[in-house]
């Protein structure tokens, strides 16, 4: 008899850890390798040369083609939090240094569009001599003629930080948009690699941004 006994919760026991297993497999979840902080370089060149050709078409026809940009990179860091909670914010050194690169670039542009101003009006006088009419210089000519703060900077942070709840599992990651729902919003699939964490997008969905697929390295 109380062989019995121990036989059926040996039986009991060995049920128990293959529930328990079957379980942890059937959930598929990865939040494990999920947490920390992340980081991923994205090229938005092409987006934003597009944005701008787009904003300025109609108002400035003569020079809407001059306004080309390169290397606009940005650095997003992913947070993925133990409470379910993640955050997507910008590098902000590297936003700013992406910015000042294009203020450079948009100089020359900005010294053909004052060269040109100058032809019409019949004036003989340098670039450098008409800024300096007007109490300028040429960066002080670009920042008040291009808010790139407002333009740029505010667009692409309001673009691209936010917060939510988080869940990845099966190889698909859940984002929310607010703490207060749940994670229901299927937004990547994933493949944990020995890189990091490739994100790419469900089939059928539209890289409106150009940036997919995602590789993300641990900070």
């Amino acid at each position: 008899m109380k062989k019995m006994k121990r036989q059926a919760v040996c039986i009991l026991a060995v049920l128990a850890l293959i529930f328990t297993l079957a379980g942890c497999s059937a959930s598929g979840s990865d939040k494990k390798a999920f947490l920390g902080t992340w980081k991923v370089t994205v090229d938005l060149t092409d987006l934003i040369n597009e944005d701008l050709q787009k904003g300025y078409a109609g108002v400035d026809e003569e020079w809407v083609d001059h306004f080309q940009f390169s290397d606009v990179d940005v650095t997003l860091v992913y947070t993925f939090n133990k409470d379910d909670t993640y955050s997507i914010r910008l590098d902000q050194d590297v936003l700013n240094a992406t910015v000042d690169h294009m203020k450079d670039e948009f100089k020359d542009v900005a010294v053909m569009i004052i060269e040109s101003s100058i032809a019409k009006s019949g004036r003989d006088m340098t670039v450098e001599e008409l800024l300096e009419s007007q109490g300028l210089d040429l960066d002080g000519f670009i920042d008040r003629s291009v808010d790139f703060d407002s333009t740029i900077t505010k667009s692409i942070v309001d673009t691209f930080n936010g917060n939510g709840q988080w869940k990845a599992e099966n190889g698909e990651l859940y984002l929310s948009k607010s703490v207060v729902r749940e994670a229901e919003d299927l937004s990547a699939l994933y493949e944990i690699t020995s890189d990091g964490i490739r994100l790419t997008l469900p089939e059928g969905s539209a890289d409106e941004m150009g940036i997919y697929p995602l590789l993300l390295k641990k900070a």
